[in-house]
């Protein structure tokens, strides 16, 4: 685990950022030593597929902002 921040995240360029997309997440996941002795092997299994589900239904079913946009510009 990284140390404890102190100070203003927001304002900080030091401090840790969140995954900017949910595949990222997914594979910070995958590294993460810390989920599984937190959450246990099953738990850590369950949210690990969880979240590889999720992502793999907004990938096939989703129409993102930009497509919208896109499409109805050449429309």
């Amino acid at each position: 685990c990284p140390p404890l921040f102190e100070g203003n995240a927001y304002e900080s360029k030091d401090a840790e950022r969140v995954p900017p997309s949910l595949h990222e997440a997914i594979a910070e996941m995958e590294r993460s030593e810390v989920m599984p002795e937190a959450f246990g092997d099953f738990v850590y299994g369950h949210l690990l597929n969880m979240a590889r589900q999720e992502q793999i239904i907004f990938d096939n079913q989703t129409v993102t902002d930009w497509e919208l946009i896109r499409y109805f510009e050449r429309g």
